[in-house]
């Protein structure tokens, strides 16, 4: 009778050990997936769009966008009187093709296309992003060299 009861006591003993185990590898697992999800590299598409309230001309605006390109390895053409196409090759693998509308009061980049990016309809590699932001801090440098 000591025996079984003995036993009983170091099987609930077990038990408890392995439920405790388990409880700390589940929440592990879901640990590590929320830091993968919080971690993903894709990020929204979105247009980056910046307004000058300086007096500038649309030939100044226009001037600091091709500057902002030229600096950053962009290539640039002319679409519209309105619109630049920039295209980004980067290491001959990735290329990103972005419109830069613009006037007098500012302008805006809106995602065309991309290759190696794995784009989707509202996301794309976090490459696009950095890539993109830089790419505005150099026309707005340009822009704040005008006055």
């Amino acid at each position: 009778n000591k025996c079984w009861i003995l036993q009983e006591k170091q099987d609930n003993s077990l038990r408890k050990r392995w439920r405790n185990k388990m409880k700390k590898n589940i929440l592990c697992l879901i640990l590590v997936g929320l830091f993968i999800v919080g971690c993903s590299k894709y990020v929204k598409i979105q247009t980056y769009e910046f307004d000058i309230n300086e007096t500038v001309t649309k030939e100044q605006v226009k001037d600091a966008i091709l500057t902002g390109c030229k600096g950053r390895h962009w290539t640039t053409e002319e679409k519209d009187e309105n619109t630049i196409s920039a295209r980004l090759i980067s290491r001959s693998k990735y290329k990103v093709y972005i419109d830069i509308v613009y006037d007098a009061s500012g302008y805006k980049i809106e995602y065309v296309d991309s290759v190696n990016l794995n784009a989707t309809e509202d996301k794309i590699d976090e490459a696009y992003y950095r890539w993109v932001n830089f790419l505005q801090k150099s026309i707005n440098r340009e822009l704040f060299k005008i006055n």
